[in-house]
């Protein structure tokens, strides 16, 4: 079960109470204890303290809070607390129930699904598959998505020793004759939970080379993490499905809002940020002077936030860029978003995809991809784009239509 703590505070003890106890001990003494009030109605409270006068009570709040999780837990379900996590400043917590993969999923996904993967040409398939061994839909489509990452993971793994984008060519061969994730169920169309195409994220895998550490603030099934050679990965996500599917793959997972603000040791942390967000708008948001009016466009600005100055970041947003007969772009979001991010950041490559790239994906968006290594000391304008350039070529404005033409830009920021 989920929890929230609703409130966390000390409490005074009226004279009608806790005071008669120590009435006898003089004036001016006061009793004080600590309340920790959890939303499904359960109280922790702590013994009773007597302030005299002269003396202040300091409660350690942290350590008050944890230590009534863990009364909590016991009262719940016995040593299963799996992580704690800030939500909107208030504390929340998962057992470890609700974070793993149950025995039944993980025997259908090893045992049933994987192994025979690349013979299902339909989703439907194996969506007839899973309700045989009464697996919920939702984790159907989440299992298969996984199920293609472990798959992609194994040829890579075997044609990695042939250095190069050896593997390239395969997993784009492969990913056409997989299943097309058709199933959108309304929590996936309304957190707008569409992966990222299995070549896309191996490219982008190719673009961040070695590293030490990695962070997906929207990380889904970990689809981005596909080709990323790092020591430690760190997955973000508030999908319970997904964040199973992240634990599942040892992914050090995290349940924040990733509109709000990151925690403070996460500023500057990540030699590599990855992040396909989901696509929408939002409130108006002010970066310096620049005003941010999409969803995706303001996770990722908190996202880089995480990035160390010489890292380096791949993302995915929603629409292309639009140009105006001198190759400049046209005032509107766009415009506002990538004035900020040139401002900032050493924006190396900005490409206008089609969004048939992603129908294997559920989706027919138009994608926008953005290369970043590192923040910039000159700050500058997004150049002007040549009309007349092939899309194969730097600051192309013409919209990629294929998996090469990425692989083409990709290979010279390498």
């Amino acid at each position: 079960m989920q929890v929230q703590i609703i409130s966390a505070r000390k409490v005074k003890e009226s004279s009608g109470g806790g005071y008669k106890m120590f009435r006898g001990l003089g004036q001016g003494i006061k009793a004080y204890h600590y309340a920790v009030v959890f939303a499904d109605g359960k109280r922790y409270e702590t013994q009773t303290e007597y302030e005299h006068p002269g003396q202040k009570i300091e409660f350690n709040k942290q350590q008050q809070i944890e230590d009534a999780i863990k009364w909590h837990t016991k009262q719940v379900e016995k040593n299963n607390l799996e992580q704690i996590v800030i939500i909107n400043n208030k504390l929340q917590y998962f057992t470890k129930k609700l974070l793993t993969l149950s025995k039944k999923e993980i025997d259908f996904f090893k045992h049933k699904l994987f192994p025979i993967l690349n013979q299902f040409t339909r989703l439907q398939q194996i969506i007839k598959l899973g309700s045989k061994y009464n697996i919920p839909l939702r984790q159907i489509r989440e299992l298969t998505e996984l199920g293609y990452i472990y798959y992609f993971n194994n040829i890579i793994r075997g044609l990695d020793k042939a250095g190069g984008m050896a593997a390239f060519n395969k997993v784009v061969a492969d990913y056409e004759k997989l299943p097309t994730l058709t199933t959108r169920t309304s929590t996936i169309v309304d957190l707008a939970q569409y992966s990222t195409p299995a070549p896309v994220a191996y490219l982008f895998g190719e673009f961040a080379g070695e590293v030490e550490i990695a962070f997906d603030p929207t990380a889904g099934n970990g689809m981005l993490f596909l080709n990323v050679k790092a020591k430690e990965k760190y997955g973000n996500e508030i999908s319970l499905y997904r964040l199973k599917n992240l634990n599942y793959q040892g992914i050090n997972t995290t349940y924040f809002d990733a509109t709000k603000e990151f925690p403070e040791d996460y500023k500057q942390k990540f030699d590599f940020v990855v992040t396909n967000p989901p696509f929408g708008t939002f409130p108006p948001m002010k970066f310096d002077k620049y005003e941010i009016t999409s969803l995706e466009h303001y996770i990722v600005l908190k996202a880089l936030e995480t990035m160390k100055p010489t890292g380096k970041a791949a993302i995915i947003v929603g629409g292309n860029v639009n140009y105006d007969t001198n190759g400049i772009i046209t005032p509107g979001k766009f415009r506002q978003f990538l004035f900020y991010l040139y401002s900032r950041y050493n924006v190396v490559d900005v490409l206008n995809c089609s969004g048939d790239l992603y129908y294997k994906m559920g989706a027919s968006f138009p994608i926008t991809i953005i290369f970043i290594k590192g923040i910039t000391h000159q700050p500058k304008y997004p150049p002007r784009v040549d009309f007349d350039f092939s899309t194969g070529m730097t600051n192309s404005p013409n919209q990629i239509q294929h998996f090469e033409a990425i692989k083409s830009r990709v290979e010279n920021l390498i």
